[in-house]
């Protein structure tokens, strides 16, 4: 495994943390894209769409996997995604805004492919920068020595004066990381960095219950246990998401060249120029393979945009969403007396920090709504088509939950949307200067985003996706907030004694518990399930394989395997001239009867 592609899946991984390499250099000029190219309704077009499932850690199989939809159907008109989809929606519509993308519709999609592909190389690249190269060997030594020891090894007052040095520099180091500075972290800096602890009693002890608190969520950080993980939705996380927003818009703002100079243009048009030709169906290191000057050209295209790069006021995460494309991002937000009744068990978490406090968390089936951004008229004609009885997608249990957040801001939506429980406590939606009725649980609620585009207008969506049945995790956080008794915990284990049940069951669905909520939302033998509903009525699904890998480890594989993943086709899509799918149809699926479900459940409808 080569030391460079382990070095840029952490850079991958801090590109979602953000970097300060990114945010401290001179200011930018030249060319602006406008606001006045917005792109047209879906509907007046007679184009396709695209539906991303949020994957978390292993976003870049996104970057393999849309590069394969847009070399064989062109660039599309619309997309949508939650979570770590969010975040890969943004990028595309940053894409969209590039000012040299050609105007034909086959041409822009093979452009926009190699941009895709060349964020593998753009990551190869940083891991090669001085600025990036401490960054990387100083997340390699989190992973290797739990860097955390120096404040969590304080345990009693006993040990507070002989490991408070270590402590402190320890704080300081996670305090000017800003992404790695959330609130859990943050709660137990300040106090260690307050020159009066070591001769005050009361904050020696508060530091001892955030420090116990820190030591809970480090422990389950990233292991997305809803079954055991009591206190998912109240425990402060370790990082900032407004932060990671705010840096995570530097490379929005390089794919749409906003406020670039002459020089950083020019670079990106000679990278094009050169490597576009040979771009269509080879991957970013078979591109390479075939032209070795490209890793160069993109290497030259991205040192001089970050050369003259300082983040502001402009950057593109302060765009609206949809300012250049039709984007839909979605969030899950709870509301009325249940978003009171939260309120005041995270309140006594964060008063108290008891170890039971807040694990019974329970939202009503009303106040659970399914929240989505994006451009007024894409939002009044949605709800008009979910609340329409005559469309056969108002009969899904989601259509009921939907909810128009208005034209927000991209960090507004990149704030809330990937903050998945797991990750960060609910967090409120006045936070980001929303409504201060609502709360956001983060984007799990709607992985199959594919109702929301056809009701937009989209004639045809193509979902990206992976095998198999929904989330556990997801299923686990609603079973959580609902209280729905079936099935039970043990039929939503991902990696226990009960995982092989839980597989047959999420893979290949149930005439049982017919009356629950998770008949209604996930079962995809019920042709109504919001889940069942949702892939049957995509017009293709790329399905992917992308929950076989590890995004540290297994970086570039994880990104080919999603680029030559195979495409079922429910109806047809016109495709470009260069188009080159594998392609899987219905009698491929059949049960496999060692696994004991089908190889493609949750890629073509039962």
């Amino acid at each position: 495994m080569s030391h460079k592609w382990i070095g840029a899946a952490v850079v991958v991984l801090l590109l979602l943390a953000g970097t300060p390499w990114l945010l401290n250099h001179g200011p930018g000029t030249g060319a602006t894209p406008t606001t006045a190219g917005r792109s047209r309704h879906p509907s007046s077009v007679g184009n396709y769409c695209v539906a991303v499932r949020g994957n978390g850690e292993l976003m870049p199989a996104h970057w393999g996997a849309l590069a394969r939809v847009f070399e064989t159907y062109g660039a599309p008109e619309g997309m949508a995604g939650g979570s770590s989809g969010s975040m890969t929606s943004f990028l595309w519509e940053s894409a969209m805004a590039h000012p040299g993308l050609p105007k034909d519709r086959d041409e822009k999609g093979r452009q926009l492919a190699l941009m895709f592909k060349s964020l593998e190389g753009v990551a190869y690249f940083l891991y090669e920068q001085r600025g990036w190269s401490a960054l990387v060997e100083w997340v390699k030594q989190l992973q290797k020595e739990n860097a955390y020891d120096a404040i969590t090894a304080l345990s009693s007052p006993q040990a507070l004066n002989r490991r408070l040095p270590q402590a402190i520099a320890a704080a300081k180091d996670l305090k000017n990381s800003g992404i790695f500075y959330g609130p859990a972290v943050a709660g137990v800096a300040e106090l260690l960095l307050d020159p009066t602890l070591p001769n005050e009693r009361a904050k020696q002890a508060l530091l001892m219950k955030r420090v116990e608190a820190l030591k809970q969520t480090l422990m389950v950080l990233g292991h997305f246990d809803a079954k055991n993980d009591a206190q998912l939705f109240v425990r402060n996380g370790v990082v900032d998401f407004q932060a990671l927003a705010l840096r995570f818009g530097a490379i929005g703002d390089y794919l749409a060249q906003r406020d670039a100079s002459t020089e950083s243009l020019q670079a990106f048009e000679n990278f094009v120029q050169t490597c576009l030709p040979l771009s269509a169906g080879r991957t970013w290191p078979e591109i390479v393979m075939a032209e070795p000057r490209c890793q160069a050209l993109l290497g030259q295209s991205v040192g001089a945009f970050f050369g003259n790069y300082e983040a502001s006021a402009r950057s593109r995460v302060h765009d609206s969403v949809g300012q250049y494309a039709s984007v839909l991002v979605t969030t899950s937000i709870v509301s009325g007396e249940s978003a009171k009744a939260f309120r005041a068990q995270r309140a006594a978490y964060l008063k108290s920090l008891a170890p039971g406090e807040g694990a019974d968390v329970r939202v009503a089936p009303t106040d659970l709504r399914f929240g989505y951004w994006g451009r007024e008229a894409d939002l009044r004609q949605i709800e008009a088509e979910l609340r329409n009885p005559n469309n056969p997608l108002s009969a899904l249990d989601k259509s009921h939950r939907f909810l128009a957040l208005g034209e927000g801001s991209w960090l507004q939506a990149l704030a809330l949307s990937p903050a998945e429980p797991g990750l960060s406590p609910a967090l409120e939606l006045a936070s980001v200067g929303m409504n201060p009725d609502w709360i956001s649980f983060g984007g799990w609620s709607d992985l199959h985003p594919v109702p929301v585009l056809k009701a937009a207008g989209c004639d045809k969506v193509v979902y990206v996706t992976r095998r198999g049945g929904d989330s556990l995790f997801s299923q686990g956080v609603a079973k959580r907030l609902l209280g729905f008794e079936r099935p039970d915990w043990d039929l939503l284990d991902s990696s226990g004694p009960g995982k092989q049940a839980s597989a047959i069951l999420n893979n290949n669905g149930s005439d049982d518990s017919m009356d629950s909520a998770w008949h209604r939302l996930y079962n995809l033998k019920n042709p109504l399930s919001s889940f069942a509903g949702s892939l049957a009525a995509a017009d293709a699904v790329l399905c992917t394989d992308w929950n076989s890998f590890d995004a540290k480890t297994q970086f570039p594989q994880l990104i080919e395997d999603a680029y030559q993943s195979p495409l079922f086709e429910r109806a047809a899509i016109p495709r470009t001239s260069f188009a080159a799918p594998k392609t899987i149809r219905r009698s491929d699926n059949k049960i496999d009867t060692k696994l004991g479900y089908t190889p493609y459940a949750g890629c073509i409808p039962l």
